[in-house]
């Protein structure tokens, strides 16, 4: 059965009891975390929010079923088609999140008598590392709103209501974000392109694997187009905590869900033929803060 990769509320809503393992998971699915999970629950311990982050911590350790690889490690897994190395540093940042009584033993070094270890985690690198690809992701997706919208930039800069593409030209665009070129243009220009930053093989865009690949990466591609077209016929601007969740759908392989509670992906999801894809959670609490 299909593993699922969460977005990020699953886990807490786990944590608070909003949500119980069975409303996310059916008979011979496992659920599993990823490191973005657990850098959006590290970056913000705080002595308010300490009880919820930490059963949020417990949630993982208690029914994630393992810690998926980094995105970029993922990313260049599913290109050069190999199964990627799971990430054991996040899971042990879990495990001491999740063991930890205060701010101070995480930072010290919480003792596992168990497995016979002393992990640490670090909220303020995690904080610092959030903020850092939250912002370059906002940066990013306003330069290529203007490049299709001008004045969308500067409406964000002023705080005043983001322009939209006027008719008849707004069903052109929504063609055009959903077409197989612009998707073949996400996979080409933003997935390769960063792949090539890191990765250590040379994409040959006639081979076999890439055509795999490209396969593999195409609910991705699909969802941000949806998501691009939400921003720019809808008068919506890009929130910092849309990073986060729309890299999740990196994870959305053949034989996978994503699982969330945001109803905003749920319409995304639908408007691109995904909906099936995507678990539709429920939870009998309000969404906790970010």
């Amino acid at each position: 059965m299909a593993p699922i990769a969460p977005i990020f509320n699953v886990f807490y809503y786990l944590g608070s009891g909003a949500l119980l393992i069975e409303d996310v998971t059916g008979p011979g699915e496992k659920l599993w975390a990823t490191p973005i999970n657990m850098l959006e629950i590290l970056a913000g311990v705080s002595p308010n929010e300490w009880d919820s982050r930490r059963d949020a911590a417990k949630a993982i350790v208690t029914y994630g079923d393992g810690m998926a690889a980094d995105p970029e490690v993922h990313l260049a897994a599913v290109i050069e088609r190999r199964p990627p190395a799971l990430d054991k540093i996040w899971l042990d940042g879990a495990k001491a999140l999740a063991q930890a009584t205060s701010e101070v033993e995480l930072l010290r070094g919480v003792s596992d008598f168990d497995d016979r270890v002393v992990r640490k985690a670090q909220p303020s690198i995690a904080a610092a590392a959030k903020a850092q690809h939250y912002e370059a992701f906002k940066s990013d997706i306003i330069k290529v709103c203007e490049h299709l919208v001008p004045g969308y930039k500067a409406s964000v800069e002023a705080g005043t209501q983001a322009p939209v593409v006027e008719k008849p030209n707004r069903d052109k665009l929504r063609a055009f974000l959903a077409s197989s070129e612009f998707i073949e243009e996400v996979f080409l220009t933003g997935l390769c392109k960063r792949y090539r930053l890191f990765g250590t093989s040379k994409i040959d865009l006639q081979s076999e694997d890439t055509f795999l690949a490209r396969q593999d990466l195409d609910p991705y591609c699909r969802i941000y187009g949806a998501y691009l077209r939400e921003l720019l016929t809808t008068r919506r601007k890009p929130d910092l905590n849309d990073w986060g969740d729309l890299e999740l759908f990196i994870y959305l392989q053949p034989g996978t869900y994503v699982a969330t509670a945001e109803k905003k992906w749920w319409t995304i999801a639908d408007s691109v033929g995904l909906g099936d894809r995507v678990k539709k959670l429920v939870p009998k609490h309000p969404r906790p803060s970010r």
